[in-house]
Parts: structure tokens; sequence; C-alpha cells
């Protein structure tokens, strides 16, 4: 309760409570030990029974409270307030024999008895309340001179480990990389040193595919491959599908217009990885293999060496078991006939930006076909209807007016002014449709499903 005065006392109510009962248990075990009685045994000397007879008389604190909260009396309590109270030492004065046998009894009970714990708390209390005292002046004297608040002292601070000088170097260092991230650091150069443009790493991918031992294109160990993984970058190796995420395998694309120089360097790339990964018995059997593609080569065709190759190689990643060396007759007859029943494919043509030279030779341009001319006044041919003087057209009907106001003197016109729209009439068609100011009607029978270039009344 204490605590805003900022102290702290260590003894609870149950320490002080046992203090007090304890005191109040001797003074009553002193007490019953002294009054005389007619039958009193003699007092013996064994520690365990008296150890034992101090506890028993021992009341808690608990049977204080029971017995405070029932206040009937008890047979012991009546025979107690029966006795007279006299004092012990007004007792034992008259009677030498029966101060010799308290005595003692007294003695011994008090060197057995175990100490009581609020006699060791005392000091205690008496220092925590002198404490205690001595804050509430100090506070009723700073609350008099007019500073009821007094200023506590600030909360220590915990001093860092190592001096001011290791911590600043500790800093810079820390600091140092964000600075000097923006700015690469070069290597010094060497005299004579040149990197090959051909000495490309092989990509990641294509990588982990010899080391898996799967079937590597090899399209994809050529120069221009090599370094477009380099330079930008490989692509992604997953694709998403209708299924979900897919593994994307390497690019086939152009495996078989592989140039003969290319898949030499590539077969020899091929043979060195094959070797690192697989072993010599594997590498010698692919060597073989590259041997007899360059025969079929020389002695059939490229596109048929290509098939060939590729067909092995397919079969080996796919059994582990098939040996890649020798020549296999049966592969080479199927990828020979593969090739001769394939469509002979030209090569189309490469646009170019630059303008083709003038020939000399050139053929003169094309007129356009004369057809024969159709008039759409009267429905007969060869004349316009600007030259027509017929009074009738094909389908008995009157022929249509040339138009005054036109620009053209074929133009012609309905009975109400309107003008024969000239595209529906050579075509049954107009771009315009409904939007055309011009009358789309055929002008020899007067039908609105034709014009009169596709009339079957004309002659």
């Amino acid at each position: 309760m204490y605590q805003h005065l900022g102290l702290r006392i260590g003894l609870d109510s149950d320490a002080a409570g046992a203090s007090s009962s304890a005191q109040e248990s001797s003074a009553a075990g002193a007490s019953s030990s002294n009054a005389p009685g007619p039958s009193r045994p003699h007092p013996t000397s064994n520690p365990t029974s008296g150890s034992r007879a101090a506890q028993s008389s021992r009341p808690t604190s608990n049977q204080q409270q029971s017995s405070a909260a029932a206040p009937q009396p008890s047979s012991s309590n009546q025979q107690a307030a029966a006795r007279p109270q006299t004092n012990p030492a007004t007792a034992h004065q008259g009677n030498p024999a029966t101060q010799q046998q308290a005595h003692p009894t007294a003695q011994t009970s008090s060197n057995n008895a175990p100490p009581a714990p609020g006699n060791a708390a005392q000091p205690q209390v008496a220092n925590e309340l002198a404490a205690l005292r001595a804050r509430i002046a100090e506070l009723e004297r700073l609350e008099a001179q007019g500073n009821p608040n007094p200023a506590r002292a600030p909360a220590p601070q915990q001093a860092l480990i190592g001096d001011p000088a290791t911590i600043e170097r500790v800093r810079a260092t820390i600091a140092a990389p964000k600075e000097d991230s923006k700015w690469p650091t070069l290597p010094a150069l060497q005299p004579g040193h040149k990197v090959s443009a051909l000495s490309m790493p092989i990509p990641p991918k294509v990588e982990e595919a010899f080391k898996n031992y799967r079937y590597v294109p090899y399209s994809a160990l050529t120069h221009i491959a090599r370094s477009k993984a380099y330079l930008r970058g490989e692509e992604s190796s997953f694709v998403f599908t209708t299924e979900g995420l897919t593994a994307k395998g390497l690019d086939r694309s152009n495996e078989l217009s592989i140039s003969t120089v290319d898949w030499i360097a590539a077969s020899r790339t091929a043979e060195e990885r094959t070797l690192f990964y697989w072993g010599v018995e594997r590498a010698n059997a692919l060597s073989s293999h590259h041997q007899v593609v360059l025969d079929i080569g020389r002695t059939h065709s490229w596109l048929v060496a290509m098939h060939y190759d590729i067909q092995q190689r397919e079969l080996a990643h796919a059994n582990y078991d098939h040996n890649l060396a020798g020549l296999d007759v049966a592969a080479l007859t199927m990828s020979n006939n593969k090739v001769a029943h394939q469509p002979s494919q030209t090569q189309a043509p490469v646009p170019s930006n630059k303008r083709p030279a003038p020939n000399d030779f050139a053929a003169a341009p094309r007129k356009k076909p004369h057809t024969q001319s159709c008039c759409f006044r009267c429905g007969g041919s060869n004349h316009l209807p600007g030259d027509c003087s017929a009074q009738f057209t094909a389908a008995g009907k009157p022929v249509a007016a040339i138009a005054s106001n036109a620009k053209s003197k074929h133009a012609l016109a309905s009975a109400d002014g309107r003008h024969y729209c000239f595209n529906w009439a050579s075509s049954s068609n107009c771009s315009f449709g409904g939007a055309c100011k011009n009358l789309h009607t055929c002008s020899i029978c007067g039908d609105t499903s034709h014009g009169a270039g596709t009339c079957k009344s004309r002659l």
C-alpha cells in the first residue's frame, strides 16, 4: 500500500498474523505450565515430547478466528475459567519445590521448541516503519515548501559496448557498400589479354539437360544461340497452359536447318559434356555416331544425315541401354524414305530493302481488258446510253431519259428526276447501301433486285 511513496514493505499480513499467533501461543503455554494442579506428573527430559507439547499447545490463527466466530464454550475453556488466575511469579515464591520442578520443564521446552517466525521479522519491520516515517516526513516538508512532486532521477541508459571510435568505424563500414555500389569495380588491364568471341558459355538450361541425360538439340549449342542466351538472358523455363504451369523444353524449331560447320562444333561440345557427366564409354559411342552422321551426309544428303542423327540420339536418351556406336541400317533406310516422300520445298525469297536494278527488257504495262459495251438504256450491245436512239428497252418498256444535269453524257434519269446508280447498274451492288442517294433499280426491266448489267432481258 506504500508503493506510491517509493518504499516496499516485505512483511505481509500472513507473516504478521503468524508472529502474533506465535506470541499468544507462547504466553498461553507459559501460563498453563506454571498453573498448579493436584495430580501433575513429574516432567521428563525427552526433547521429542517437549517439542510435541509445544506444538500442540500453540493455537493457530484459524482456530482463533473459529473460536471468535463460535462463542459456545468448550469443557476445557470452562475448566480454565473455573481455575483462579494467579500470577506465576507469586505462585512459585512460596513453594521452592514447585519452582525447581517447573524451571527445568520450561527450560527444556524452550530449548526444543522451534523459533517463532515473527521474532526474526520484527527488526526488519521496525526498520521499514522507520524508513516509512522518514519518507512521510520528507513528503510533508516538500509539500510545505510548495514542491509536492519531487523530480525523479532520470533512468540510467545502458552504455554501448565499445568505445565511440569503434562504433563510428562500424557505422562507416556498414554505409560504405551502399555508396560504392553505384560504381562498379574494374580490374586492372592485362597486356595482350583477349577474350574469344567464340568461347561463349553453355546456357544453364542446356547444361542442366546434359547433367540429367536429356535430349539436347544441337541448334541450342551454336554460337548464335549461346550469344543470345549470354547477352539477352534465357527465356523462361516454364509456360502457362490450360493444365497449369508446365516445364518448357529446349527450342527445336531450327534443328534440321543447322549448317554443317555449326553441327560439327556442337557435336564436339556434346562429346565434352558427355565425357564430363557420363564417362568415357558413352562419350566414345557418341563420337562414333558423329562420324557415321558425317559419312551419311557425304553419301546421301545432309538432310538425311540430320534425320538419322536426331532419330538415333532421341532413341538413346529414351532407352538408356541403346548403343550409339556404329551404323544402324534400318534407321538410315527410314531417314532416307522420310526425305524422299517429303514434297520439295522451295526457299521463300528473302525480302530486301534495296531497290532492284532496272531491267532494259521489262515487259510493257498491261492494258485493261476490253469488254463488249452494253447499253443500260435499251439493253442492247455495241453502243452506250449516250449514243442510243431506241424508244423501248429489250423488256418492252420505255427507255430512260438522259440526265441533263450530269457530268457524263451516259447518265440516265428516272421519271421523277433521280439518277440511276452506276455501281448498282454494273454489278448489282453499291458500297453506300441504303445511304446512296441514287436509284437502285434496273433501267431495262424496272426490277429492284438487280441492275441493268445483270438483267436477263438484255440482247
